[in-house]
């Protein structure tokens, strides 16, 4: 106990930050507009691959859950 520094002046100044604000704050902005952008093409693709299955004339008549399972949309999904 003896060895401890009692400099309050002093004490607060040792502390390195623990990260960079701006930068974390650019690293989220990065990863937000990647997600969308994820968003965006999956979305295309669900509906590209709907029209696709839509198209074809023993399709007709059915649920988009059934046309989910038929196989133009697997095919146009890739």
């Amino acid at each position: 106990m003896a060895d401890l520094s009692r400099d309050v002046e002093n004490a607060n100044g040792s502390i390195a930050p623990i990260f960079d604000k701006e930068k974390e704050q650019q690293r989220l902005k990065e990863a937000q507009v990647i997600s969308q952008i994820s968003n965006i093409v999956m979305t295309l693709g669900e509906t590209e691959a709907m029209k696709a299955a839509r198209e074809k004339p023993e399709n007709t008549g059915k649920t988009d859950a059934e046309l989910r399972q038929t196989e133009a949309y697997p095919q146009r999904r890739k």
